[in-house]
């Protein structure tokens, strides 16, 4: 393809911002929480909540996760069969640990709670694959 003046170098610029143009716009923006309640290190509730956002988010994205969609295209859908990928990645996040520990008639007793506040995603779901980039 060749515009009239010759001028590829513009040409380029212009289907390049248009290419990404289009691609920021297909990104949806979820609120995302998790929480994980583990007694004696034994996972006794955990919790992850996935919605739209209602208002825009506004940040910049720091880190970007990758995950296999196997033809699906609801988020928490491709969350749960990518799970072990996608608690490590919000490791990476504000995951805040709460342990208290109790010993009483030689009975040890362990609580640990992981909780992921809520937070700013912005999610791209193609067909092959979902990325997901935090908002800061």
């Amino acid at each position: 393809m060749r515009s009239r003046d010759g001028s590829y170098a513009q040409l380029l610029s212009a289907l390049v911002l248009t290419a990404l143009i289009s691609t920021s716009a297909r990104a949806d923006e979820y609120i995302i929480s998790y929480r994980a309640v583990l007694h004696n290190a034994q996972l006794s509730h955990e919790k992850l909540s996935v919605s739209r956002a209602m208002t825009p988010c506004r940040g910049n994205s720091t880190s970007t996760l990758i995950l296999n969609t196997d033809g699906h295209h609801s988020l928490r859908t491709i969350i749960q069969h990518n799970r072990s990928a996608f608690l490590e990645y919000l490791q990476t996040q504000n995951l805040h640990v709460k342990s208290s520990a109790s010993k009483s008639n030689n009975t040890y007793r362990d609580r640990t709670t992981l909780t992921l506040s809520p937070h700013c995603f912005t999610v791209t779901i193609n067909e092959n694959f979902a990325i997901i980039s935090d908002l800061k």
